[in-house]
Order: structure tokens, then sequence, then C-alpha cells
């Protein structure tokens, strides 16, 4: 009905697996092992066949017991298969973390032979593990980096908004100290920029460059140079008219 053997298929199976596997009799010892597991125990067949393999392994931490027939074995009663995730294997005087498969064997009969074991070296898994963990650490702490500097940022901002208004209240009243100061002044006064634009100009100045209303158009406060203002004076001004009423009036005219 074969073509091949069975049994030797099955034992070629276990010899050229990547994975350690060893079977265990009732006892929890080490009945056979694959060259696999040979190898990695560091043992050797004869030092490895007949161990109790609770001596192949221990927990992740050192204070805690491993109980591979509580936690693998006896679960068997209920389950196909059972698996631990992250174990050490004694493996060649260090330890190696593996994770385990266990699986009833039963004889002819049905009744339990034995366990098999399969062991998978995921020290690979695991230094991917780490750098991925490293990675995210990195990621994270450069986010809190960047919240850090958004936060400080906005208070930057905050406070620079905060400084501007300030200003530009002080402004605001410093002009408004300037205009009532330069417009309790007798005599006319006006400031002008670096283009000959008139910025202020006080209502003395404005009184005297109108001439009661009689010049057209009025002088604006801003936006108007000594050019408009002279050519505006030299068109609409009678200058000996002008000259008879500061005499009247006892003033000076400029």
């Amino acid at each position: 009905l074969f073509i091949f053997n069975p049994a030797a298929v099955a034992s070629t199976v276990l010899e050229t697996m990547q994975e350690a596997v060893i079977v265990l009799d009732q006892s929890y010892r080490i009945d056979y092992a694959n060259p696999q597991a040979i190898a990695m125990s560091g043992l050797g067949e004869r030092g490895l066949l007949g161990q109790s393999v609770a001596n192949l392994f221990r927990s992740q931490n050192d204070q805690i017991t491993l109980n591979l027939e509580q936690d693998l074995f006896i679960p068997l009663g209920n389950q196909r298969f059972t698996h631990l995730n992250k174990v050490w294997f004694k493996s060649n005087n260090q330890t190696v973390p593996v994770s385990l498969s266990a699986a009833r064997v039963n004889d002819q009969s049905g009744q339990s032979a034995g366990y098999i074991l399969v062991i998978t070296d995921i020290s690979e898994l695991e230094k991917s593990y780490q750098k991925l963990e490293e990675k995210l650490v990195e990621i994270e702490a450069q986010n809190q980096n960047l919240a850090t500097l958004d936060q400080q940022l906005r208070l930057e901002k905050t406070t620079v908004e905060q400084k501007v208004a300030q200003r530009t209240r002080e402004l605001a009243e410093e002009r408004a100290k300037l205009v009532a100061s330069i417009n309790s002044l007798r005599l006319g006064f006006a400031i002008v920029d670096n283009r000959l634009e008139m910025t202020m100009i006080n209502n003395a100045a404005k009184h005297t460059l109108c001439l009661s209303g009689e010049l057209r158009p009025p002088v604006k406060e801003v936006s108007c140079s000594l050019a408009d203002i002279q050519l505006t004076i030299k068109n609409n001004m009678d200058l000996t008219k002008e000259i008879r009423r500061a005499i009247n009036e006892k003033r000076f005219l400029e």
C-alpha cells in the first residue's frame, strides 16, 4: 500500500527537521532526541538520553520554578497540543530562549506511551523583538521631545502675542499723550517722515494752515506732504489779508 515505509519516512523527517525534537517516556525522561536536539544540548546523544526533561529547561525568572509537568504535560489529558511561549533551554553552558510544543504519544492500544516535545529556537526572534522595543522607546522619546517642543513653541507664541499686545497698548498710550501734549502748544507742530509725509499735526498747525476754514480742501492729519501744503497755501492764501489778520489778532504768522 505504501511506496515508502512510514516509519522510515517519519525517521527521515525527524532527522532533517530544523527544530529540536525529543521523545519522553511516561516519567518525562528522554527516550529519543533528533540531531538538532543533541546539538543544542551540547551533551551528546549518550549524555542526553535518559535525562529528565526538567534538567534541560528553566523559567525566564530564576525565582520561579518551571514545572513542565503541570504547565505542559498534564493539560494534554484534555487537549491534543500544549504550548509554552518562552522558556530557557540550557545549551552548551549557556541558555537559549525557546518555545515548546508538546503532544501525547499513544501506543497501538490507544494508551499513552509518552510525549513528543518540539523545541523551537526563538533567539533571533527575541533579538528582533528587542530591537523593535528599542526603536519604540526611541520613537516614544522623539514624540515626547516633539510634544515638549510644541508646548514650548505654543508658550513662546503666547508670550510674543502678549508682548505685542502690550507694546501696542503702550504705543497707543504714548501717541495719545504725544497728541495731547502737542495739542496744548500754542505754536503749530507737525511730524514729518523721511518722505516728507506728515504723520502728525497739532490743532494749532491745523488752524494756521486751514486759516479758519478758508483753506480748501482742509489739510488731513496723515498722508499729506509738505509740498502739498506749500502748493495749497500758494494757491489759496491771500498773504496780505493774513498778515493784517495776524496783526489785528496779535499773533505770529508762520
